[in-house]
């Protein structure tokens, strides 16, 4: 890969420097989204319990529950990645679907997966 056209550079760039040696260019304009800024990075304590971080999870839940109250996100799909398997990600769906309403779960075309999932 020599191009990124979906993320804007911020959020591209986390891979760029750890997998791709700042090779990627990235395409899309940082202008191009009133969502500001485009990466937070957040740290979270917690520990893993076979394959799957519990507090992890519930903080993502929390992010996101507050991030669908904010004007700047309305009517944006939201994609949760996560880098350590399928387990996380299940435990992260499952709770957001217990937090949400069907009904705004389906509007925000909420995926969560691993990274193979959302390429293409």
């Amino acid at each position: 890969m020599k191009e990124h056209f979906r993320c804007v550079p911020e959020i591209i760039q986390f891979s760029n420097s750890l997998c791709y040696n700042y090779t990627i260019k990235p395409l899309r304009e940082s202008t191009s989204t009133i969502v500001k800024p485009a990466l937070v990075p957040h740290r979270v304590q917690g520990n893993y319990d076979g394959k799957t971080n519990k507090s992890e999870a519930q903080t993502i839940v929390d992010l996101i529950c507050a991030c669908i109250e904010m004007p700047e996100y309305g009517g944006k799909s939201i994609g949760v990645i996560t880098m350590v398997g399928d387990k996380q990600s299940d435990l992260i769906g499952t709770m957001l679907r217990a937090k949400l309403s069907p009904l705004v779960y389906d509007q925000r075309r909420i995926l969560c997966g691993n990274p193979a999932q959302f390429q293409g």
